[in-house]
């Protein structure tokens, strides 16, 4: 079975982590509410792609829409098409501008100078990146679009940073997509249970009420597309009572679709010690190729599902099972590092929270590269709890992020030390 070029590397199944625009080659039934939502984008420039944690809206735009843009022959917008992509984070003005900076945008150098003039200009009010364009304009007949993925960090940053920049961050959004004289395109990935919070925002939820897109949930023949479509791909197939099984156990809870893409890449990705075996080698980028290779042409089973847990339980058995490969040590920096990067509310809301891995390390009290050892343990190709890659060497600077909220719902044991620091963080009151 020869795999495409585009997917060398890869594995069917991503795990927790949304599908990435390289991946639309094993990104299966999301067809219908891709062409839609790309013909929505014909229409307005600002889109608000909005569902609950888990539904799929992160993937939806990432492998469906974006590498679709060039092929999809939007009648007003046309074919050439340039993406930033970027997260507000704890800084979202100087994030946009290592965003526009990117060869993806507008292909800059990536020098601190350089950032840092992009980013003085953004400062300077809502026209900040008209005046970008027209410094470096684009192409000509060129669309830029702007992705702003998991746009509710700004609600974090602005009751916990700065209100005034993140006020500015969105201004600058809603004027750029409302102007006409550069051609760029504003799109939001976001939380339904944060919608609430838009109205801290002037102008924002009136912007969403004409660019939303709530997406759907899957059907159970969509569904059975992105079970069994993967897997052909890569030359294997899941057997019948297999996915009736995996169908029926995904119900209407929240997480049902970052699960089942866990569990059959558990499934699917051969043991640690059977690639090692393979190629003598740790887990790499090339470890992911061979864990790949080792495993084209597979079956999965129901025998298999039952060994990794099922949906109930794939997922905490697997990250217990990393968890106890950590020495004593290293389960407290785990601890640490889990503590830092997720946050629960009183409403009992769980959300991710990027750290980067120099702060975990000043918690923690050890050196970066004892984070930096326990990090791996979560971040191999064949678990991915915890971005960035495996093959992005990590400095004291790197941000963190766990994969998705999913895993602080699902991992009991990290479950319990969000609540924990839910607690130790509740004012008390006198």
């Amino acid at each position: 079975m020869d795999i495409s070029p585009s997917l060398l590397g890869h594995a069917p199944y991503p795990g927790l982590r949304p599908f990435r625009s390289d991946e639309t080659g094993i990104f299966f039934g999301r067809e219908a509410q891709v062409d839609a939502l790309l013909e929505k984008l014909d229409h307005f420039r600002f889109l608000a792609v909005i569902g609950p944690s888990g539904c799929g809206k992160c993937s939806l735009v990432g492998a469906g829409m974006i590498p679709d843009l060039e092929t999809a022959l939007l009648s007003r917008a046309g074919v050439r098409w340039r993406v930033a992509t970027m997260r507000p984070g704890e800084r979202p003005l100087r994030r946009l501008a290592e965003a526009l900076g990117a060869a993806s945008a507008l292909g800059l150098e990536q020098e601190p100078e350089v950032v840092a003039f992009l980013h003085a200009t953004l400062r300077r009010g809502p026209r900040g990146l008209e005046e970008v364009l027209r410094d470096t304009p684009l192409p000509e007949r060129t669309n830029l679009l702007l992705l702003v993925d998991q746009f509710e960090e700004i609600f974090r940053y602005r009751q916990q940073g700065d209100s005034d920049e993140a006020d500015a961050f969105v201004a600058l959004l809603l004027a750029t997509a409302a102007q006409q004289d550069v051609p760029v395109y504003v799109v939001i990935t976001m939380r339904s249970d944060f919608l609430g919070d838009c109205a801290l925002f002037r102008g924002l939820p009136e912007a969403i009420n004409t660019g939303l897109f709530l997406t759907p949930r899957l059907t159970r023949e969509q569904r059975r597309e992105a079970i069994v479509g993967p897997a052909m791909v890569f030359g294997g197939q899941v057997e019948p009572a297999l996915v009736n099984r995996l169908l029926n156990d995904t119900g209407e809870e929240l997480d049902q679709l970052p699960l089942l893409q866990h569990v059959l890449m558990r499934m699917w990705t051969p043991t640690h010690e059977a690639v090692q075996a393979h190629h003598d080698t740790s887990f790499q980028a090339d470890a992911l190729r061979g864990a790949a290779d080792l495993a084209v042409g597979a079956t999965l089973t129901l025998d298999d599902y039952e060994q990794v847990g099922g949906l109930a339980q794939a997922l905490s058995n697997h990250a217990d099972e990393a968890y106890e490969t950590l020495d004593a040590e290293q389960q407290r920096i785990a601890a640490v590092l889990f503590r830092c990067l997720s946050e629960r509310s009183p409403t009992q809301r769980d959300t991710r929270r990027p750290v980067q891995l120099g702060a975990v390390a000043a918690v923690a009290g050890v050196p970066p590269a004892q984070v930096a050892a326990v990090a791996d343990v979560f971040r191999q190709p064949d678990r991915s709890f915890m971005t960035p890659s495996a093959d992005v060497a990590l400095h004291p600077d790197t941000v963190l992020d766990i994969s998705h909220e999913s895993l602080i719902r699902q991992w009991p044991r990290l479950n319990a030390w969000a609540e924990q620091e839910r607690k130790r963080l509740k004012p008390t009151v006198a």
